[in-house]
């Protein structure tokens, strides 16, 4: 077992993203860096361990700048004053409100200001061939839907300024899970949201991370009628369902149609959910809170 990790491995095996690391270590100077001859960064194995006990201190409503750079001692000593578990979307969703607008971030919100859809199609190639479609969706995308979003809710953002930022990375998204998925083979995983659902961007990239794991995806779209998806993934043998759910889905709704789906469902299909509105489901459906998660799990399937 290797004893360092670059900072994809760690974001992976502790529910932050790479984007939220990299701002603590410059901020906080909160990870153990070791520096390569060639210049690159790793991380001890034992930042494991340390920042899962930061995820779940930072439940309690300690801040990060408090937090983050705390030993394993004295997070556990925090831990057995307040107990708890917390889940890394709870942690991710109240951070990002902190951090700034990093750079990159900024180059395509100019781009969404001016409506340049040139120049922002450019940046999102540029960096998709730099980072490959993982990072690419946890580095950069992650973060930029996040500042579109936090911008419209403060009205500085107009609504025709969202609408364009999100058709320009839709059609982005919908090209690359398309030339990914070209020579996937074997049995698929059908992608597409509830009745009533109209958001397509967590579909697609969900169709992207599982086209990149080497499923082969088979898109419904948006609002497919319950019945129709059932009858898919029958006719098709899919290997799993991915239901995309936004926040603003109603849980109570979500919650009817995804116990309906399970019942109906072959037993042989998996049952997967993602979204900042899914509601809490029973262990045997499997839901993440990062891209690195499920990229895991789907390629293992």
């Amino acid at each position: 077992m290797q004893s360092t990790l670059t900072i994809g491995e760690l974001a992976q095996m502790t529910g932050f993203t790479t984007h939220t690391l990299r701002v603590w270590e410059k901020r906080y100077g909160a990870l153990d860096v070791l520096r390569l001859p060639s210049g690159h960064r790793r991380y001890p194995r034992s930042e494991v361990c340390r920042l899962r006990a930061v995820s779940q201190v930072l439940k309690q409503g300690h801040k990060p700048a408090k937090v983050s750079s705390s030993s394993l001692e004295e997070l556990n000593q925090l831990l057995d004053v307040h107990p708890t578990q917390i889940t890394a979307s709870f942690l991710e969703q109240d951070f990002l409100e902190y951090l700034p607008e990093e750079p990159l971030t900024q180059e395509w919100l100019t781009a969404t200001d001016y409506y340049d859809e040139v120049t922002l199609t450019k940046l999102l190639s540029r960096e998709w061939r730099e980072r490959g479609p993982l990072l690419f969706i946890e580095e950069c995308l992650t973060p930029f839907l996040s500042a579109v979003g936090l911008r419209w809710e403060k009205g500085e953002l107009a609504i025709s300024q969202e609408h364009f930022a999100s058709d320009c990375v839709n059609d982005f998204l919908s090209s690359k899970w398309r030339e990914l998925n070209k020579e996937n083979k074997g049995q698929p995983i059908i992608l597409t949201t509830l009745p009533g659902e109209p958001h397509r961007c967590g579909l697609l990239m969900c169709a992207v991370v599982s086209a990149f794991a080497g499923k082969r995806v088979i898109s419904l779209g948006v609002n497919t009628p319950t019945k129709e998806i059932v009858n898919t993934v029958k006719r098709s043998q899919a290997v799993a369902l991915g239901i995309s759910i936004s926040s603003h889905y109603p849980k109570d709704r979500s919650l009817q149609f995804l116990t309906a789906l399970m019942e109906d469902l072959p037993p042989t299909t998996k049952l997967v959910v993602g979204g900042e509105g899914k509601p809490v489901l029973p262990e045997n459906i499997f839901t993440f809170n990062n891209w690195g998660n499920y990229f895991l799990w789907i390629k293992n399937l």
